[in-house]
């Protein structure tokens, strides 16, 4: 089993884009950091980019942002792209008028990271 661990920088990007985004369209960024055997340690979350694609139901990150992002954690700590987040504000599928605003839980960014990194 994998462990793994979301830094406090991580975390906040992650918080910090979630809290700026509009919540109907799918967000997301990489993740960077260090990798053993069964740890990953994320130590730097992107936010998506500006030539992201971003839908209710899909979404693309923008590589030459993500690129950049990359290079500049690797020249700091030699971080390496361990995964990716994204969000699913649509949830389960449902009828239009079942639908409730997304939430998105540390567990959920975890759970992603974790499937991601253990691949």
């Amino acid at each position: 089993m994998t462990v793994v661990h979301l830094t406090a920088p991580a975390a906040l990007a992650i918080t910090t884009e979630l809290h700026t985004v509009d919540h109907t369209t799918e967000t997301g960024g990489i993740l960077l950091g260090h990798h053993t055997r069964y740890t990953v340690t994320i130590c730097h979350a992107g936010a998506p980019g500006p030539a992201a694609v971003r839908t209710p139901t899909y979404f693309l990150r923008d590589l030459g942002h993500a690129q950049i992002l990359a290079d500049e954690a690797f020249t700091a700590d030699r971080s390496v792209w361990v995964g990716e987040w994204h969000t699913h504000p649509a949830g389960l599928p449902a009828p239009v008028h079942a639908t409730r605003p997304p939430t998105v839980s540390s567990r959920k960014i975890l759970s992603s990271a974790s499937t991601v990194s253990s691949r």
